[in-house]
């Protein structure tokens, strides 16, 4: 059984966090409210499964901007709203992957879409970028003297 200090404090860490989310004169949100304990029970469970800190608010931070810009219970409508982000791949992936916990925990079906990262491409700097770097280190180099 959980000991309640450990629940208390737990719901006092989501209250401070969505306080410094709202801003400076928080309004109380109606528009997320059916969704709200949803968030908490996948947080809870991800918790007690032994996720790390940050990676609990990361995942709290990206199901309640869901929640801001679908409906959570419909996957499909989810799975639309991911694809149709004007965001990388990567950020697509995340949102993903947070909403897959929240599918599992909530016991909601769908099947997780797959992003593949995009490679960057590496800058090789030009010789004059080069030349440049240089002359300014040997300018701080003599004046460092």
């Amino acid at each position: 059984m959980l000991k309640l200090d450990v629940v208390l404090s737990f719901l006092v860490y989501l209250r401070i966090n969505q306080l410094k989310d709202a801003g400076s004169n928080p309004a109380p949100s109606t528009s997320d409210e059916p969704f709200t304990s949803r968030i908490f029970k996948t947080i809870w469970e991800l918790k007690k499964k032994g996720r790390a800190e940050a990676a609990l608010r990361g995942v709290s931070k990206k199901l309640k901007q869901l929640s801001r810009e679908t409906n959570l219970d419909d996957p499909e409508a989810v799975k639309e709203h991911i694809a149709n982000k004007k965001v990388g791949n990567c950020f697509k992936e995340g949102l993903a992957v947070a909403y897959n916990h929240y599918v599992a925990v909530n016991e909601l079906k769908w099947e997780k879409p797959t992003y593949v990262r995009e490679e960057n491409a590496i800058r090789v700097p030009t010789t004059e970028n080069v030349e440049k770097l240089i002359k300014h280190s040997l300018v701080r180099l003599i004046l460092s003297v």
